[in-house]
């Protein structure tokens, strides 16, 4: 199932106080990308790409870091993004957006959530050195040239992860049922399943960033 669309079948039976109910895996993923970053309290954390998975990084990171950073393309994505607690950039932005709250130096942890190669690209160059870069967008380039210069000169981390809902399941939705995460804010349209044609279409087109179907 595309991560921006959720049926019933895969609604995680757990209601946050914004009354949405958002897909396990998807907040599990986000939620994969910031524990195997490391994320601490005072660190600055870059969240490149915010569609459903990249925000709910930013929704679990804002609640640790020291400081959020949003990096999108897409003016919508990146105004939810600061409802959940970030500061917000766009791609060309991003670099002297960063500098300038890191005194130069780069974030603690990238967490690249956009599964682009143009992504992986601008967060392996926001990290700073000893940098760790938290990959949770989906990357299959059978011949990506990884800059193993900058990797090397930096000393970077480069993580991959998928998540774990299974493993991390339980944890997440007592966080979901108590309140303290609530992804609510990312679901921007709810269509009756016979719809779900036009809630690809939604989503495809980048109107849409969550869309919820019910029957």
């Amino acid at each position: 199932m595309t991560r921006g669309l959720l049926t019933a079948a895969a609604i995680v039976a757990a209601k946050p106080a914004g009354g949405a109910a958002i897909g396990q895996v998807v907040i599990a993923t986000g939620f994969a990308a910031v524990a195997r970053g490391g994320v601490s309290a005072d660190d600055t954390v870059v969240v490149v790409g915010c569609g459903p998975v990249g925000l709910m990084a930013v929704l679990c990171a804002a609640g640790v870091a020291g400081r959020v950073i949003a990096v999108d393309g897409v003016a919508a994505r990146r105004e939810l993004a600061e409802r959940l607690g970030a500061e917000a950039a766009a791609p060309e932005e991003a670099a002297a957006v960063v500098a300038a709250a890191t005194g130069g130096l780069g974030a603690d942890v990238v967490i690249e959530a956009a599964g682009s190669a143009g992504g992986l690209d601008a967060s392996l160059k926001l990290a700073r050195g000893r940098g760790v870069v938290s990959v949770v967008g989906a990357h299959f380039e059978p011949d990506y040239p990884l800059d193993n210069a900058l990797m090397f000169e930096r000393e970077l981390t480069l993580r991959f992860s998928i998540g774990d809902p299974t493993a991390d399941g339980g944890l997440l939705l007592s966080r979901l049922s108590s309140g303290e995460l609530d992804p609510g804010a990312i679901v921007t349209h709810r269509l009756p399943l016979a719809d779900a044609v036009e809630a690809y279409r939604l989503f495809d087109s980048r109107e849409a960033t969550k869309v919820v179907l019910s029957a």
